[in-house]
């Protein structure tokens, strides 16, 4: 309420503090021939010259963060340069659209129900195989349950969210671009927002009030 009628400010902030406060994957990971983050797989061309290499940090392992809004990518602090690296999920498709926490866990419970498991060599791509067709179902919109209509409004807003809260810190070095999508793939549907199915306020929607600088408005007097 208090957004909707006086704005929202945005007040200055470390740059850093974006990723200082994202989550740690399970408190940190060695880094192998490849890091693991709830079954996905995270690379970026900064971590080969840290496969086996000791860890500064406290209990030696590192630690890569990543948010929850977001699982296209993780992210790695190089402590050589102080500087901040975008892992990439190695199966993410280019079309593919940010997915959440939730959605993921979801895709797991469609492949799980199709007979798939972890242990499966090709588990990756079922899990994108499953995140894809949830993003990009070839039924009509209106078909569509009350809860396949809410987590494509939810992971939207989050998506968003996300990336507005990313661009307003340090950039980090991106990561490679994803590969494109397989040309027999059904292109993504426009899911349109039904009455009564997204009760989430967007904050991020609310133009920012100015900020007023004393010295500037005596000047310009």
């Amino acid at each position: 309420m208090a957004l909707g009628s006086a704005g929202f400010v945005d007040c200055p902030r470390d740059p850093k503090m974006y990723y200082e406060l994202l989550p740690i994957a399970d408190g940190g990971r060695a880094i192998n021939a490849y890091g693991e983050l709830n079954y996905l797989v995270y690379n970026a061309p900064v971590l080969y010259q840290f496969r086996r290499a000791k860890s500064p940090y406290t209990g030696g392992t590192w630690p890569i963060r990543y948010d929850p809004r977001n699982l296209m990518h993780a992210y790695f602090h190089n402590p050589r340069n102080d500087t901040r690296y975008t892992l990439l999920w190695t199966k993410a498709l280019r079309d593919l659209q940010p997915f959440t926490d939730i959605t993921l866990r979801e895709a797991k419970r469609l492949v799980e129900i199709r007979g798939g498991d972890p242990k499966d060599t090709d588990f990756q791509e079922q899990i994108s195989k499953a995140l894809w067709d949830l993003q990009n179902r070839t039924d009509a919109p209106e078909t569509w349950s009350k809860a396949d209509h809410k987590r494509h409004t939810r992971d939207r807003h989050r998506g968003d969210a996300q990336a507005q809260d990313e661009a307003r810190s340090l950039p980090a070095v991106p990561a490679p671009a994803p590969d494109a999508a397989p040309p027999t793939v059904a292109s993504l549907h426009a899911v349109p927002d039904l009455p009564g199915e997204d009760d989430d306020f967007d904050p991020h929607s609310i133009r920012p009030a100015e900020v007023w600088n004393a010295r500037t408005s005596q000047e310009g007097s």
